[in-house]
This record gives C-alpha cells, structure tokens and sequence, in this order.
C-alpha cells in the first residue's frame, strides 16, 4: 500500500469514527423523531380522543395594589407550572364577568389559570398523552430570546438543536464513505437515487 493508500485508508478510519460517534450523539433524538412521526399518524385518525382537561383550585396571598399582570407572573411562578414559561403581558386579560384569566403552553398541553376571587386561584389543565407530548418535543427548537424557564425544556431544545446538526453531519460522513470505499456499487447508488428523487417529487408535488 502506498502513501495515497495509507492516507484513505486513515481517513475513511477517522470518517467511520465521526459517523459513528455523531450517530450516537443524535440516537434519542432520532428515537423521538420516529415516535413522533407515528404519532402524528395515530393522532390524525378519526375518533382520535381529545386531551384530557382536569381542574384545581388552589390558594393565594393577595397583595394590595398588585396589577393583573405582575399577579399572572407571580402566580405562576408559585404554581411552578411544569415545562411553561411565564406569560406574556398581552396574554393576560379578563374575560366578561371580570374574571382575571392566563394561558400558558408547554409540550404537555395548554394550561388555563383563572382568579374567580381575590386569593382564588383555579388550575385547568389539558394535559396530553404521550405520543403528541412527543410530537410536541419534536418540534421544540430554541427561539431567541429564549423564553423557556424550565432548565429541561431548554437543555432538551439545544440537544434538538444539535441533534439536528449531527443529522446532517450522518448524511455528509456516510456520502463521504461510500464515495470513499465503493462509489460503482449499485445499492448505495440504488439508494441514493430513490431517495433523491423522493425527496423531490415530495418538493415539487408540494411547490
């Protein structure tokens, strides 16, 4: 073997560990992508069951001269309302009766916290099933700036993040490999093309 010989040889060694290791790295989350496509399958079907909605009434100190929307913020950091940040000023509103009322969302499901009274606090909470929990995390990326509270949901959506980076990384070091070892051989060619050519029909058929 010589030198040219030598240095594929070292480089396809290098190119199968980086394949190898970045796989490894993104293995959940393409776990929870293939669980989610499933449950985006399972939930679109007809009769698919609603979330369930559950209710809870608490208690709070009130404070004199406290506005709606500093109660909001309070309240729901005393609620410590799993996976949801706190809420927007605009989300704070009352409705009709006068009731102070806020929503806030996680990948859970939507929460509905209301005050009837002052010291009252009502807790209605639509939590979701696992398989749209899923699909929800799925989809759940960074935004900045960055919103969420809970240090799980953020440490999940930079894994995301990532995850989606080693994907490509996959797809660039397996190319590299087999344009490296046996680019004439027909199954990886078979393969690339059919997944060429569905990836653009889908494009195109979309446009």
């Amino acid at each position: 073997m010589g030198r040219r010989g030598r240095r594929l040889s070292r480089a396809i060694h290098w190119l199968r560990w980086a394949h190898v290791l970045v796989g490894l790295q993104a293995a959940a989350a393409l776990v929870v992508y293939a669980l989610s496509g499933f449950a985006a399958t399972w939930n679109a079907r007809p009769g698919a069951e609603e979330p369930q909605r559950r209710s809870e009434t608490r208690s709070y100190a009130p404070r004199e001269g406290e506005s709606d929307v500093a109660l909001a913020k309070r309240l729901h950091a005393e609620l410590a309302l799993p996976l949801t940040a706190p809420p927007e000023d605009w989300v704070v509103k009352r409705d009709a009766a006068g009731v102070l009322t806020f929503r806030v969302y996680s990948p859970n499901g939507m929460q509905h916290v209301s005050v009837p009274e002052p010291g009252v606090v009502v807790v209605e909470d639509a939590r979701v099933d696992l398989a749209t929990f899923l699909l929800h995390i799925h989809a759940h990326v960074v935004s900045w700036p960055v919103h969420d509270t809970d240090w799980r949901l953020v440490l999940w959506s930079v894994y995301n993040e990532v995850s989606m980076l080693a994907l490509l990384g996959l797809a660039v070091s397996g190319i590299a490999m087999w344009l490296a070892t046996r680019p004439l051989a027909p199954l990886p060619i078979a393969g690339f093309v059919l997944g060429c050519a569905s990836c653009l029909w889908l494009v195109w058929g979309s446009w």
